[in-house]
């Protein structure tokens, strides 16, 4: 059994860790799980997008844009040689984790943005969860 553990530990550290730690990339390992990761990611927003009665308009892709702006942003942070956050913490600016990152908070922001329009304190979500991305 400790075998086992220390092979499945090996694995997750040859495939998926240690790329992170060295940022050293993809393989087809871990392309074809985070490619897996990424599909049941799009059926989880479109049902979550259906249970806040969200509707994806022109209007509602433009206000997710500062998100996916600000997602591509921070990576300079973890790239640039005078980074200003250093490991442990650069690790969720490297890809995927920074994804996964951004994926949250823009989440966050437009559930907290759509129960600001459902409780009255302003008119329209769209404009304060864009605001929210440019913060």
């Amino acid at each position: 059994m400790s075998s086992l553990i220390n092979e499945i530990s090996q694995f997750i550290n040859t495939y998926y860790l240690d790329p992170i730690r060295t940022d050293s990339g993809y393989s087809p390992v871990n392309t074809f799980t985070w490619a897996i990761v990424l599909g049941i990611c799009i059926f989880g927003v479109f049902r979550f997008l259906e249970k806040l009665e969200v509707k994806i308009t022109p209007r509602f892709i433009i206000s997710v844009l500062p998100f996916v702006l600000a997602g591509s942003s921070m990576r300079i942070f973890a790239d640039s040689p005078a980074s200003i956050i250093h490991p442990p913490l650069s690790y969720l600016l490297i890809t995927p984790n920074i994804y996964f990152v951004v994926f949250a908070v823009t989440i966050g922001c437009l559930w907290l943005s759509i129960r600001l329009q459902k409780a009255g304190l302003v008119k329209d979500f769209h404009l304060i969860f864009a605001g929210f991305g440019l913060v």
